[in-house]
Formats: structure tokens, C-alpha cells, sequence
């Protein structure tokens, strides 16, 4: 996995890193379509290698991108969930006094 700067998967797919998770699929499909190692076959086992491991690189950038979304997403989801649990207890021991 290339993590030299925070932004190689973004760079890789050729995308925003405000870009939402349409345009992320989208970029992905479009340059696995372009990269795909069966698509180049034919040219020799040389360029079948390169294009697989381009291939590979673009894969690993779409799940780093998508781990780190729902990371994000994940994380502003618990915040929320903790809420109701909160303002329960606060409630109970505001009402105390």
C-alpha cells in the first residue's frame, strides 16, 4: 500500500478528496474498466504485468477510500447514538437536585 502522502488514493483515482462516493465509484469502475489485465492480453505477458499491477494499485486505492469514508461515517453515527444515553442521564441527574 503506497501511504507516502495522505492523498495517494485520491491521486490515483484522479479524484477531489471532496468528492462523494458516486464520483468515487464512477472514477474507480472507469479506470479498472481502462486497466483491467485481460483487456491488454493479448499484447505479452510484459504489459499484462504492468497493467495488473496498475490494476492492483486502483483496487487498493477504492477500499483505502472507502475504509476511510465509513471511518468518517461511522464515527458521526456512535457520536449520535451516544446522545440519547446522555441527555437520559443528564436528565436523571439534573432531576436530583
Amino acid at each position: 500500500m503506497y501511504t507516502a502522502s495522505g492523498n495517494w488514493a485520491y491521486e490515483v483515482l484522479g479524484i477531489q478528496q471532496e468528492a462523494t462516493p458516486e464520483q468515487v465509484k464512477k472514477a474507480y469502475r472507469q479506470l479498472a474498466l481502462k486497466n483491467h489485465p485481460d483487456r491488454v492480453s493479448y499484447l505479452g505477458e510484459e504489459i499484462r504485468k504492468k497493467a495488473n499491477e496498475k490494476f492492483t494499485k486502483i483496487n487498493e486505492a477504492y477500499e483505502a477510500i472507502k475504509k476511510e469514508k465509513m471511518r468518517a461515517s461511522c464515527a458521526s453515527c456512535l457520536w449520535f447514538s451516544c446522545l440519547p444515553s446522555f441527555a437520559a442521564s443528564f436528565y436523571e441527574l439534573r432531576s436530583s437536585y
